[in-house]
């Protein structure tokens, strides 16, 4: 759960540093941290979601880890990827996209590309469709 923590913060500062400026930063060097960050750590992060609903077996005890794994992971397939060789206007326009559509770097297709990642949110959707207080998450995902 500490480590669930962690990660939503870190997706929080990366997340949420839209203007540059506010952290001193330029706009070159705020787009290379983030393409940084979504090329190592939100893989990691993403990873690590996967391995745990890839694991999770329902008990009482992990529910609580799995609704903070759900939130981490929904905000991962809502991130706004950065995207390359864009004007700096435009990027900056499209950072802040209210529904941003999951295009992750090439960095990602091993992952992606992987046999048995479609089949974890079929298995998870089934899991947690039994569970009463994941109702809700099941509806919004």
């Amino acid at each position: 759960m500490v480590a669930c923590c962690i990660l939503d913060a870190l997706h929080t500062e990366h997340h949420y540093v839209v203007n540059a400026e506010d952290a001193s930063l330029t706009y070159e060097m705020h787009f290379a941290a983030k393409r940084d960050f979504e090329n190592s750590d939100l893989l990691k992060m993403f990873q690590f979601c996967l391995r745990f609903l890839t694991n999770y077996e329902h008990n009482q005890q992990k529910q609580r880890d799995l609704n903070h794994v759900l939130k981490v992971l929904e905000t991962i397939l809502s991130w706004n990827f950065t995207k390359t060789n864009l004007p700096k206007r435009v990027a900056g326009v499209i950072e802040m996209e209210a529904t941003p559509t999951f295009k992750p770097p090439n960095s990602w297709l091993d992952t992606i590309n992987d046999d048995g990642f479609i089949p974890i949110f079929f298995n998870v959707g089934a899991t947690i469709f039994a569970i009463p207080f994941c109702i809700g998450l099941t509806t919004k995902c």
